[in-house]
Order: C-alpha cells, then structure tokens, then sequence
C-alpha cells in the first residue's frame, strides 16, 4: 500500500475447517525469523519450515514444531568429515539460501523435498534435497536420469510413487544485452519416479 512501510512478518495463524474461523497461534521457543516466499510443510510429527527471504538476503534456516510441543527449534545441521587440519573446511550438509522453491512431504510421513528456486545472484536452483523429521538432516537426492530446468515459483505434488514438478520460471541474465525477454515461464512438467528415491538416505 502506497505510504506504508513493508513489513517482514513471523506471526501465524491457524484455520479450523469444522468452523472455518481463523485463530493466531502462540509462537514460542526458537521462532522462525521474519521472511516471505519460505515453505511449511506438514509431515506426521511435525511442522518444518525452511528458507524464504527476509528483504536481507535469502534464507536456508531449518525450524521445526512438534505437534506435542508448544515450542519451535532449529535443529543443529550435519556437517561433512574435515579431512583437512583446517577447522574451517567443514561443510555442512544443507540445501544453499534459497525462495520460491518447494517443500513436498512424501507419504512415508517423514521425508520432506525440497526443490529448486531462487538463490544467490538471484540464480534459480534445480537441485533436489530430502529433509528427514527422524534424523533431523539433509540429503541430496542425485536421480540418475535428466533433471529438470532450473526454476522458481513452481509447483511439486506427489502421485503415486512419484513427485511432480510443473510450470515456473526463470531468470534471463541476458535479457539486457540481447533484448530478449527478462524472464522464461515453464509449461511443461517432469515426474522424478520410483519409491526408491523418494526416501530419505540413511
């Protein structure tokens, strides 16, 4: 709205469908910082919420919220073997800042998907990432066939024994020097298949 101020927020609120009535939830513990374009998604124990951008820069922040407890927390991320002296090698295991992307919880009730969106330099992402509620990290889901466009704004659903991924879209960094349209929208859809690699790795 013209004249007012733009607002991160980091309230939430709750719809009961018997009634349809709103309600705002209580947020204590390790809330989520405020941000915009992130994703919840709902697996069997939890609420886990990750990513978005906070008018800062974006986010690759975990928080999670049980359903048996009032309280959200931010899980310690897994971090890969230093196999140097160097105490700063360490890598951790985690999908890199990233908004508009999408969070799709599989059937097993405890794997959630991450996939693509828009990272650093305002880059779209098409890697694939597999959060587990259980062991509480990630792992980079690798299919062994093409993957799709990297994209933004999409949509995932799980069908079957497999995760659909449709439309979105991407930037184009040329678009200045060759007048070519500042963005491309996808229309197509891919499927990543098998159970298989629908789970998070152990």
């Amino acid at each position: 709205v013209e004249g007012e101020r733009e607002e991160y927020l980091s309230d939430a609120y709750e719809l009961n469908l018997d009634t349809l009535t709103w309600r705002e939830v209580k947020m204590a513990g390790s809330i989520p910082t405020p941000r915009a374009f992130h994703t919840i998604a709902t697996l069997s124990s939890m609420l886990v919420c990750f990513g978005g951008d906070n008018g800062k820069g974006f986010l690759q922040e975990v928080f999670f919220k049980r359903f048996d407890d009032d309280e959200w927390h931010k899980p310690v991320v897994r971090t890969l073997p230093n196999k140097s002296n160097n105490p700063d090698a360490s890598t951790k295991l985690e999908p890199s800042p990233r908004a508009c992307h999408t969070a799709t919880p599989l059937t097993d009730g405890d794997t959630m998907i991450v996939f693509g969106g828009i990272g650093l330099n305002n880059e779209s992402q098409n890697d694939t990432w597999a959060w587990s509620a259980a062991q509480m990290t990630w792992a980079v889901v690798d299919p062994p066939s093409q993957e799709p466009e990297a994209r933004f704004m999409h949509t995932t659903t799980v069908v079957g024994d497999g995760l659909a991924v449709l439309g979105g879209m991407t930037l184009n960094p040329l678009s200045q020097a060759s007048k070519r349209t500042p963005y491309r929208i996808f229309s197509h859809m891919y499927i990543l298949t098998a159970a298989g690699y629908l789970k998070h790795p152990n």
